[in-house]
């Protein structure tokens, strides 16, 4: 079966039957978006998401709105945003300040206490590190956007993954290299490995060896995708470097969370070549076969190399919970590590449901059941953003058990999942 619904054409780049000459035109045309637009454009002060109960909503903005001023200062970017922010929490009660804010091309002002908004920008839409990482690379070849296809192929919205006793990875995506065979076979996109930190015998002493290598392949003005520390985040992203600062010769990129270039500071995991053969016009049948056998294999998975998933992770997590603090560092990096899990869970159900919505429409044999999954998914964000409108901190074991109660709650629909994805690759 052939798709030929709008919802395909979209990411079939040439259209059907145009492979051949897509993809000699893709070899000879100029690429699409610089590398790092997409992070670029998601680096406004943009509200995604906001809490009941938040100032945010109290004030009366709105998702969509974009902060342009705070207290008479210019807001270039998020994390602009959020340094005005804290410098003004820091400064103490007072007098209210004033927001400026871009609403349908119209400014509006607004007052507010000095206390964070509580809203979550759009950056954090997106929490799966691979898939932004390579939907920035397959825009670059002037392919359409393909987040969602990409964030469900590579297993990373369909299974929370985890290292144990390491609270900052929680949500990352550890184990979605695994899966980038499925990544190139519905997509065109071509992912070498050009560096392993397991193959490596790595000193401690001696400079990163894989941060030689970027250094090295960006020189000769390669296409790359990496697995390691970006700027101040404590845990492993997905990003992409760019450039390197001839002034101290560190790396420059793009990954999550941030709405400018980030210093790809070092523990570099993986380092691939992207490259793209052309657009691909895959079954759609197929693919969602292969997403959801590596769903139910994400499902139920652990590894030998640390990284966890699926139902043992929420276990790893409820098992974190019975622990006061969460994390030896004290109350507020535990809820700092507990809601960047519940933001990133959120961002992941929400990818994996526009994706399903995709495959319902042109699957319509097996619409009912995709609706029942999609159903599930939602009871799942809709228990996420209770949490974050309650706003628990976990300073106390009572706490503490709320939240487990939660995620608990939360394991048990995703075991029902795991049936449904069962029922539905028979069907299929």
């Amino acid at each position: 079966m052939r798709i030929r619904t709008a919802v395909w054409r979209r990411y079939a780049g040439a259209g059907l039957g145009l492979i051949s000459l897509a993809f000699s035109a893709c070899k000879t045309a100029p690429p699409g978006k610089p590398l790092g637009a997409t992070y670029a454009e998601l680096g406004k002060a943009e509200i995604w998401k906001i809490p009941a109960r938040s100032e945010a909503q109290t004030v009366g903005l709105k998702a969509g709105d974009v902060i342009i001023g705070y207290n008479d200062e210019p807001v270039q970017d998020v994390n602009e945003y959020f340094h005005l922010e804290r410098e003004a929490v820091t400064a103490g009660s007072g007098e209210k300040v004033r927001l400026t804010v871009l609403r349908d091309d119209q400014e509006l002002s607004f007052e507010a206490r000095r206390t964070p908004l509580g809203f979550l920008p759009k950056s954090r839409m997106y929490g799966a590190s691979m898939a932004k990482a390579l939907d920035d690379i397959i825009q670059h070849y002037g392919q359409p956007g393909m987040y969602d296809w990409l964030a469900a192929l590579s297993g990373e919205s369909f299974a929370v993954m985890l290292e144990e006793n390491n609270p900052y990875s929680w949500g990352t995506d550890g184990l979605a290299e695994n899966y980038l065979n499925t990544v190139e076979q519905f997509t065109g996109l071509s992912l070498r490995l050009r560096y392993s930190r397991e193959s490596e015998e790595v000193d401690s002493a001696a400079p990163d060896p894989g941060l030689l290598v970027v250094r090295k392949l960006l020189a000769q003005n390669r296409d790359l995708v990496v697995l390691g520390k970006w700027g101040d985040q404590p845990a492993l992203l997905w990003g992409i470097p760019v450039r390197i600062n001839p002034a101290d010769s560190t790396v420059l990129g793009w990954t999550l969370d941030y709405g400018t270039e980030q210093v790809l500071t070092g523990e570099i995991v993986s380092v691939y070549e992207a490259s793209f053969r052309g657009p691909v016009t895959p079954e759609p049948a197929d693919m969602l076969s292969s997403v959801l056998e590596q769903a139910l294999e994400l499902g139920l998975r652990s590894s030998d190399r640390g990284w966890h998933s699926g139902l043992e992770a929420y276990d790893i997590v409820l098992k974190q919970l019975e622990q006061f603090p969460v994390v030896p560092e004290g109350i507020d990096a535990g809820n700092d590590c507990f809601y960047r899990l519940v933001w990133r869970l959120i961002a992941k159900k929400e990818s994996a449901n526009r994706f399903l919505s995709e495959m319902k429409q042109v699957l319509p044999e097996q619409a009912d059941l995709i609706e029942e999954v999609l159903g599930r998914n939602r009871a799942i964000i809709g228990k996420l953003e209770g949490v974050m409108a309650a706003n628990l901190r976990l300073d106390s074991p009572a706490n503490q058990q709320k939240a487990a109660r939660v995620i608990a709650e939360i394991q048990e629909i995703e075991n029902d999942l795991l049936g449904l994805y069962e029922e539905l690759i028979g069907e299929l």
